[in-house]
């Protein structure tokens, strides 16, 4: 029975907090290894800011596209793992697909051997004139069914899909009418699924891969160390609950 001394706000607010244990219990490990994966970025990102105004780095247009991006993975890596957390993986998945888009643009910049090239993609971002189309196209993304099949189900989300909000959100339908309930519903394999950092795991490397001569050695090393050692559980964790 609710609580009827509760508001609706604090009625939400104390199923969050449920949800937050519950996800806690199911699931504590791998919310462990996001969380370490997400200081490390955090750190990262910082630690070449903090470089590149300390050495007085006038960086590319390439470099300041790929940091301001990183940085505002950064900002939604958080915001990702609250609301899986809390229960709302509807809203957690929308964020996801932006992660995705972003990410995108972060691999064509990081992974083009023709720096020319990058710096001119950079200056198209940075005009709004570097469209998604493009970027998915020049990464051969739009033939890969594995990427297409990810996309659209993350679209779907975004685009309320009936299928995308039955999926996550708890309807009762009985003899043509609906029960629904506003507040966030635990949901342990939602949870879980959503509990995998990829996008950190893949900026990360970026990072390092990109800023060489920027990070400190001794920083670098650490780094590195610990990132290949967080991959390797969050891969053995994944396994594990498959």
């Amino acid at each position: 029975m609710p609580d009827i001394s509760l508001t609706p706000f604090e009625e939400v607010s104390q199923a969050e907090k449920e949800n937050i244990e519950k996800s806690k219990a199911f699931h504590g490990d791998q919310i462990r290894n996001y969380i370490q994966c997400y200081e490390l970025l955090y750190s990262l990102n910082e630690h070449i800011g903090h470089q590149s105004t300390a050495k007085r780095i006038i960086f590319n247009h390439r470099d300041s596209v790929v940091l301001m991006i990183s940085t505002r993975i950064v900002l939604s890596s958080k915001a990702c793992l609250d609301l899986a957390m809390k229960g709302y993986y509807y809203d957690s998945e929308i964020i996801h697909r932006s992660l995705l888009e972003n990410m995108c643009v972060l691999h064509l910049l990081v992974c083009c051997k023709d720096t020319e090239k990058a710096n001119e993609n950079a200056k198209k971002w940075l005009n709004g004139e570097l469209k998604l189309h493009n970027v998915k196209k020049e990464l051969k993304l739009l033939s890969n069914k594995e990427f297409s099949r990810g996309y659209r189900i993350l679209s779907g989300f975004v685009h309320s899909d009936f299928k995308a909000v039955k999926t996550l959100i708890k309807f009762d339908f009985t003899q043509g009418s609906i029960n629904v309930s506003p507040k966030p519903i635990f949901m342990p394999e939602a949870a879980r699924i959503m509990l995998y950092p990829h996008a950190e795991f893949t900026v990360l490397y970026h990072l390092i891969a990109n800023f060489a001569e920027v990070i400190e050695p001794d920083f670098k090393s650490k780094t590195l160390d610990t990132l290949n050692k967080l991959h390797e559980e969050g891969e053995r964790l994944k396994n594990q609950s498959n």
